[in-house]
């Protein structure tokens, strides 16, 4: 199966570059991300892969099916309704400057002052009432939970740190700001990455990297085959490189002997990026083998875990999770490694409709994402890319991570409406 996924791979790329299409539309980043990381977990290198059941087959490669066909479905519509909307990346850039011309950027500029500056009170509140900073501590990992919870808000604040380099960027890349003001905000976002780096949490630095680099593709520059897969490899290194800062060496080999990884000890870095990728398939296989082939229940959650980011903040999420006995955001239940308990998206749409879910949500998912994606390159705006460029990680971090539950995803969407005002109307 890895060479058949790593030639689909890289057709979908190249295919993209020759004939001058996007290589960032839903459909191709689905298949990019999957083809890849398939490839990688049908390498078969710990002990805990098994051949996935038949259930598991169905499922997956059916959820992946639907979500396909929901973004040819809608690509075909717009074809249909819009046969001369061929891609252009140069009336795209024209149109991104045209709005960006009309912003209001001291306004803009305004929210992410305010961003920043709850993420600094939040930043100064948890190491004082910590008493320290996750890098700078004995254990990284550990210490970064303390951090986040050292209070109620500072636990939410600290979440305006990712948003305010993400509005930052925008800023830096279409802002009216030039000379002193442009280096005085240059030299605030540096500030703000560089105590966030501190706090040893890839997910958010991951999708602002990932929010840069799609941006700049349509605002300023459409990147290249060579320059997507070397930036796209830098950024995996940089993720994967705060495993080696947050766990010490011994912990490392511990892990090491848990996935039961068939690689020498010279390579255990490699093998920790190895087993945070495929223990997402092994736990998804688990999962389905244990609750559905096996006799073992689930209930479900019948949108519970697409409710859970609200639930979360109208603060009920742990009381429902205890009377119904749903699995908490970190899948204790179907973990087989402690520490790695992360899973691919199917899982989370059986546990709430069951095989209607795992098949239909991802349809919809697909033609939600394909329409905003289409109106927004038929009418090219600063805010519509800026959106597609918060939600194209979505799609990519599905095989471990569903943003759609967790709160500040919905958050960085309502800033970003509140940030993007007009001085005056477009023509």
């Amino acid at each position: 199966m890895t060479p058949l996924l790593l030639i689909v791979l890289c057709a979908t790329v190249f295919s993209a570059s020759y004939y001058n299409k996007d290589v960032f539309s839903p459909v191709r980043i689905y298949i990019c991300t999957y083809s890849l990381l398939l490839a990688i977990n049908f390498l078969n290198l710990s002990g805990l892969q098994t051949p996935w059941s038949v259930t598991t087959n169905l499922l997956f490669w059916g959820g992946s099916f639907f979500f396909i066909a929901g973004c040819c479905l809608m690509l075909l519509v717009n074809r249909v309704v819009n046969p001369d909307g061929a891609i252009d990346f140069s009336r795209i850039r024209g149109g991104i400057q045209a709005d960006a011309d009309v912003a209001d950027w001291k306004w803009f500029c305004g929210v992410w002052l305010f961003c920043t500056m709850v993420f600094l009170v939040s930043y100064i509140t948890s190491a004082v009432v910590s008493g320290g900073i996750p890098l700078f501590s004995p254990d990284g990992d550990k210490f970064r939970v303390k951090f986040f919870g050292a209070t109620g808000p500072s636990n939410y604040g600290l979440f305006f740190g990712p948003l305010s380099l993400i509005l930052v960027t925008e800023l830096l890349f279409f802002g009216s700001f030039r000379g002193k003001r442009r280096i005085a905000i240059l030299i605030a976002a540096v500030a703000t990455l560089l105590l966030y780096v501190t706090i040893l949490t890839r997910l958010d630095l991951f999708r602002f990297s990932l929010f840069a680099i799609i941006l700049y593709h349509y605002g300023k520059k459409k990147l290249g085959t060579v320059q997507i897969l070397g930036v796209f490899g830098f950024s995996i290194l940089f993720f994967f490189a705060f495993f080696l800062i947050r766990v010490k060496y011994n912990s490392i080999s511990m892990l090491l002997e848990m996935q039961k990884l068939r690689m020498h000890k010279d390579f255990i870095w490699c093998a920790s990026i190895y087993a945070y990728v495929v223990n997402n398939f092994w736990n998804m296989d688990f999962a389905f083998r244990k609750f559905v082939d096996g006799t073992a229940s689930v209930p479900l959650g019948w949108g519970f875990d697409l409710s859970r980011a609200f639930l979360g903040l109208a603060h009920v999420e742990r009381a429902l999770e205890e009377s119904f006995r749903f699995d908490t955001i970190m899948n204790e239940s179907v973990a087989r490694v402690k520490g790695l308990n992360t899973i691919v998206y199917t899982w989370h749409f059986f546990k709430d409709f069951g095989a209607f879910g795992a098949y239909f949500l991802p349809l919809v998912f697909g033609m939600i994402t394909t329409s905003f994606y289409v109106n927004s390159m038929n009418t090219p705006t600063l805010f519509r890319f800026s959106m597609w460029a918060l939600i194209a990680p979505v799609i990519i971090l599905s095989y471990s991570v569903p943003l759609w539950e967790f709160w500040f995803i919905y958050l960085n969407i309502v800033v970003m409406l509140i940030a993007h005002r007009r001085v005056k109307i477009a023509t």
